[in-house]
């Protein structure tokens, strides 16, 4: 004979009903919210990786030329970019001759040239002024006041007109030139050039 009764007395049977029945929604319910959590993240995170996917798409078609990456400058002879010898010369401006007046003529088009004689800075302008045969750009500048560029300390009075340059005595100063291309590139150079008595 049994010691343990055949059936549950009815309160404990109501009692374990009522547990099953309170349990059933909540572990739905519980299954539901955590769904629902997974589908935000999943949610969140495709919208994340779609904005990301815009910002590129839209730097990189309004991004301007001009912010590429800047490629070193590199430094050739002479002779790579320039198709023939500078000139220089000292200009008068305004009825005052103390400028100096540089052309350059280049073996390709450029986007800007800038010059520095000794150690200041002039920046050149493309011109159709002063073609030359083989040349496809034409640059020219002007720096002010020659005599600290050269160290001359030559007399002009109203104007240069000659000096004896089969002697020697005309100066020479070294002409760093930097040359930006389209592309990008900038090539450097560096030539020493004749300081002409007169220069228009």
């Amino acid at each position: 004979m049994s010691l343990w009764p055949s059936r549950l007395p009815p309160a404990v049977a109501q009692s374990g009903n009522m547990a099953a029945a309170t349990s059933s929604p909540s572990v739905i319910s519980d299954a539901r919210g955590h769904q629902r959590r997974r589908l935000i993240r999943l949610a969140l995170l495709a919208l994340c990786v779609g904005v990301g996917a815009g910002l590129i798409v839209g730097r990189t078609q309004t991004a301007p030329a001009g912010s590429r990456t800047a490629i070193p400058a590199r430094h050739v002879s002479p002779a790579a970019v320039l198709a023939q010898a500078p000139d220089m010369g000292v200009a008068c401006r305004l009825g005052v001759c103390d400028w100096v007046g540089l052309a350059i003529w280049l073996r390709q088009p450029a986007v800007a040239v800038t010059a520095r004689i000794a150690g200041r800075p002039m920046r050149l302008v493309i011109t159709n002024a002063y073609p030359r045969s083989g040349a496809r750009a034409t640059f020219v500048g002007y720096l002010r006041p020659y005599r600290l560029v050269t160290n001359a300390h030559l007399d002009v009075g109203s104007g240069p007109t000659s000096w004896a340059t089969s002697l020697g005595q005309a100066p020479t100063p070294a002409v760093q030139l930097s040359i930006r291309y389209r592309n990008g590139r900038t090539l450097t150079t560096r030539v020493k050039v004749p300081l002409q008595p007169g220069w228009s």
